[in-house]
């Protein structure tokens, strides 16, 4: 072989080396980015279940204290303690 064709087998064969090798960096670029998102993704998930969890605590727990409020002031009007407290005597 002479020079040249030696020369151009040289670039041939560094051509599809440095092709391979960026068909494999973009490959593992493409799954370091897939799992960055997808575990981007289970954070969102969880923090959504986590959100959604803390308000059904809150509704539930406004909701015990209404009934818990309701409660108190019926027993206050069976007992008659408003009407005492408002009353001249509670006042002396």
């Amino acid at each position: 072989m002479s020079t040249f064709s030696e020369a151009i087998a040289n670039l041939r064969q560094n051509a599809q080396l440095r092709k391979n090798e960026a068909k494999g960096y973009n490959s593992d670029e493409a799954k370091f980015a897939t799992q960055r998102y997808q575990d981007q993704a289970r954070l969102f998930l969880l923090a959504g279940d986590l959100g959604t969890k803390l308000i059904d605590k809150l509704a539930t727990r406004a909701e015990n204290d209404r009934i818990n409020e309701n409660l108190i002031r019926w027993h206050q009007d069976q007992l008659g303690l408003v009407s005492y407290l408002k009353s001249d005597e509670a006042e002396i």
